[in-house]
């Protein structure tokens, strides 16, 4: 049975998911025998992600959310490696417009039973709904923010939230915009 842990909005104005329902569950049956690794290939100083869908996001929006999620690790005392995908360990990240069954959800966190895997997608559309642009340096630090709370799904292998803070079920476009990167630290 799997399990999808997601950080979701209340907001319904996202709209359209089903015409990606079918992609997106063919991608994920191919990608899950590949996604085994788990979290002791990394070091605990060391978080090493890839781009599952390089071409998915802009480059702008991308180089972004690189910057924010290196100084939301760094201020968790490790150290961000961009890595490819084939590399052992690394954690998938992918950019997608939306979640296939629930729209109100920013990103999701891939399980196995009880095992979180190292995949985690990032869901742009209802972040940009939520914000209220999709200007790639305000997208990008949400989207990097959304990234550290489904990280720490993986790295914790917990499946549940807190009911407040960085590790809460839900954020406010206000959290996404406003709060600084050490807020959102893998703990």
């Amino acid at each position: 049975m799997e399990v999808r842990i997601k950080l979701q909005y209340d907001d319904s104005r996202v709209k359209n998911w089903r015409q990606f329902a079918t992609s997106l569950a063919m991608v994920i049956t191919l990608l899950l025998p590949f996604t085994a690794v788990l979290p002791g290939a990394q070091s605990h100083s060391e978080v090493v992600v890839c781009i599952g869908n390089p071409l998915a996001a802009d480059r702008w929006l991308v180089e972004e959310w690189r910057q924010e999620l290196g100084r939301i690790v760094e201020s968790s005392g490790r150290e961000l490696r961009i890595a490819d995908c084939d590399e052992p360990g690394a954690m998938q990240v992918y950019f997608m417009r939306i979640h296939p069954f629930e729209n109100s959800a920013l990103g999701a966190a891939r399980t196995r039973g009880e095992v979180v895997l190292p995949l985690l997608e990032l869901y742009t559309e209802p972040v940009a709904a939520m914000l209220g642009t999709r200007l790639p340096g305000v997208l990008g630090r949400a989207l990097a923010r959304v990234t550290a709370h489904e990280m720490a799904h993986y790295l914790r292998q917990e499946t549940h939230h807190e009911a407040a803070g960085a590790f809460a079920a839900q954020y406010t476009a206000g959290l996404l915009r406003a709060a600084r990167p050490a807020y959102f630290a893998l703990r």
